[in-house]
Formats: C-alpha cells, structure tokens, sequence
C-alpha cells in the first residue's frame, strides 16, 4: 500500500507537499456531497460542487474515488494526487487544497473555478488574438511545471482548462494524424506556435519550456 494511504488514521492532518491530508468524514464540514448524483461525470470517480459548512461557506469541487487496493486504477489516482500536491502553488494549475481519506474513499478539495470552462469561454465570446496568447501561455506554463514534476497530461482540451473570475488560466493527446486545419486569416505567429505543438515526431515537437520564448 502507498505512503499516501498508509499514513496512520488520526484526526489531525498529515501534510503531503504542503496539502493536508485529514482522515475523517468530509461531509462534516462540507454539504453536497450527500447528494445522489454527482454534478459532473467523470471518467475516474464522482465530482461534486460542494460548500463549506461553517466559516466563510466558500464553495468548492470535491472529486471522490473509490480506493481498491492494488488495482491499476488506484496506481493512476495516487499518481494524479502527488502531481496535483507537488504542482499545487503553482498559478496555472488547479490548486489541491485538501485530501480526506475515509471509508475506502478518497476526497480530493480543489476551488471552484466561477469563470467556467475555456470552451464555454470561447462559445460566449469573439477571443481575440492577445487573449490567445494569454490563454496559451498560461496553459503552456502549467504544463511545463507538470513535466518539471515528471507528470504528463493525457486529455488536455478547452473543457478540462478552467477560468477563474478574471480569466485566469487554471487547469489541467497528441494528436495521431497531421494537424487540423487552421483558419485562413490566422496570425502567422500563432500558426507557427501551433505547428510547433503539432510536430508528430516527439524529438522535433517542442518542449514546454521551448514554446514559454515563442
């Protein structure tokens, strides 16, 4: 069993790179979790948008997985824990607030991102070019401080990036043909940024770090 889950079963928090890890019932101190169905789908586990039940009543996202001991799953989910605790200061990347361990389940806390999804940004507004760049540039930041941790992000879309209020980049499959077609009237810095995303041989792509000078 890992250190994550091996840690001794107390009421006081352990600390996983900074983000503690407590092992009691979550929903002591937050509400929605409770509920039935889950307000998202997920391809691993439920998540729940949630509320804290005292102080401030801040909300929050609660993703919950079932712990089953050596199961390949179980390996990817702790896997995703260490990343997320490792990367957590990180500006452009979903910051993990809180682990609870209880019952055989995994809680992970994450804030509630109120500005939506990049997608649904993107469908409710004329995104300009200055604005790509910004978007670009915070997700490319974020992924290259998941690399420097020795993660890799296997899904990265505009529904998996979240907004904060002011637009702040928050989140978290190469693709296998050539690249799509871009627009005719797209700037020729953002194409060439774009083909150097593209390239299929990995040894020409371009490494995070490379495409932060672009």
């Amino acid at each position: 069993m890992s250190e994550l889950i091996a840690l001794p079963e107390l009421n006081s928090a352990q600390f996983l790179y900074g983000v503690p890890v407590y092992y009691f019932n979550p929903q002591s101190v937050y509400e929605g979790l409770s509920v039935i169905n889950p307000t998202w789908p997920s391809a691993q586990g439920c998540v729940y948008c949630c509320r804290e039940t005292g102080g401030e009543r801040r909300s929050v996202v609660i993703k919950k997985y079932l712990f089953i001991e050596y199961e390949t799953s179980t390996e990817l989910i702790e896997n995703e824990i260490y990343i997320m605790a490792k990367c957590a200061p990180h500006p452009n990347i979903l910051q993990l607030q809180s682990i609870y361990i209880y019952d055989s389940y995994i809680f992970l806390v994450t804030p509630f991102c109120d500005g939506g999804t990049l997608h649904q940004y993107c469908i409710d507004n004329h995104v300009t070019l200055p604005q790509m760049a910004f978007i670009l540039k915070g997700l490319v930041s974020g992924l290259s401080e998941i690399h420097k941790n020795d993660g890799i992000h296997r899904d990265i879309k505009c529904e998996n990036v979240f907004l904060g209020k002011d637009n702040t980049i928050i989140k978290r499959k190469i693709v296998q043909q050539d690249r799509p077609p871009f627009p005719e009237n797209m700037d020729s810095q953002l194409v060439d940024f774009m083909d150097q995303c593209f390239k299929r041989d990995p040894e020409q792509r371009a490494s995070t770090s490379e495409l932060l000078k672009v």
